[in-house]
């Protein structure tokens, strides 16, 4: 009898949406935020603001961020964008 291939689990799923997202539209969103986003800005705290900018020059220089810092400017952008 032949197996039947396993349907990937919900975290592998979520490991391959995440692979998805287009990190040129968060790096420039990011920068939108960091640049003229005013009331975007002001939702953050200063030490999230400056890493903000720490993140963005860094992707800005090599465009290549590990995921753990990838993650902490998707979460700084959500914040800032979504936050009331």
């Amino acid at each position: 009898m032949a197996e039947h291939p396993r349907k990937p689990s919900r975290s592998i799923r979520a490991i391959q949406q995440a692979r998805k997202i287009n990190w040129i539209a968060v790096l420039a969103v990011a920068r939108w935020i960091y640049d003229q986003g005013r009331d975007a800005w002001g939702r953050l705290t200063p030490r999230e603001r400056s890493r903000l900018g720490e993140l963005v020059r860094k992707a800005a220089q090599n465009r290549a961020l590990p995921q753990e810092e990838r993650d902490e400017l998707r979460r700084l952008v959500t914040k800032a964008v979504l936050s009331r």
